[in-house]
This record gives structure tokens, C-alpha cells and sequence, in this order.
């Protein structure tokens, strides 16, 4: 009784991971969106301010919007990751045509987005 005990509780504790990676991943995907390539929004325009910093883009994919963007600040150089991911009722989207960014900006003398695989591209130099 006490083996079936444990092999049940072993299939129900795999069970509940495996829920939680998926819930976990759904979240992610879905709802947070992922790093998006450099080249998946055209940017038109940067504008920078000592507290603001304005990105003019258009999305040529209407399959997929942005759900937000990490940034870091170093040396001077702003590097942003987009995140996106496809269009859904649940998911909050920012317009991709007007993303605006509020800090610190006054000493920034470069701003870099950056994408998958390691891959950059620079949007803006002083």
C-alpha cells in the first residue's frame, strides 16, 4: 500500500510541474512577450530629452504587437530589448508607433536596440 502511496504522489508531483511550466511559459509567451529580432519594428525617428526618450516606429506586422521593453542604462549607451509577441485580447500592447521611455537620460550619448541572438543595431548617436 505504501508503494502505490508513493508512485501516485511521484505522477501527481510531475503533474503539478509540468502545469507550472506551462502556465509559466504561457505567461511568458502570451502575456510578457519575448525579445523581439532588431529588425522587426522600422524605427523613424529618436528623440532624446534629459528625462524622455520618444521611439517613432511602425510595425509592418500586424500579426504580432508590443507588449513592452527592458532597458539598461551603461557607459553612457541606452540598450533596449522589445518585447512582442502575438495579438491576443488578454495581452496589453503599447503603441508601436509612439514608445515612450521616462529616466534619467541627461548624460546618454547612445542608444542601441538589441535583439535576438546577440544582435545589435544603434538607433540614435549625439
Amino acid at each position: 500500500m505504501s508503494k502505490e502511496k508513493s508512485n501516485s504522489q511521484i505522477v501527481l508531483g510531475l503533474v503539478g510541474v509540468f502545469t507550472l511550466v506551462v502556465v509559466v511559459g504561457v505567461i511568458v509567451y502570451f502575456f510578457r512577450g519575448i525579445t523581439q529580432d532588431i529588425e522587426w519594428l522600422s524605427i523613424d525617428n529618436v528623440d532624446v530629452s534629459e528625462n524622455t526618450i520618444l521611439i517613432k516606429a511602425f510595425n509592418p506586422n500586424s500579426g504580432q504587437m508590443i507588449t513592452g521593453y527592458d532597458y539598461t542604462t551603461e557607459d553612457k549607451t541606452v540598450s533596449i530589448k522589445l518585447r512582442g509577441t502575438l495579438v491576443n485580447e488578454l495581452g496589453n500592447s503599447i503603441s508601436e508607433d509612439n514608445i515612450v521611455m521616462n529616466g534619467n537620460f541627461s548624460s546618454i550619448e547612445k542608444i542601441v536596440l538589441l535583439g535576438k541572438s546577440n544582435k545589435s543595431k544603434i538607433i540614435w548617436n549625439k
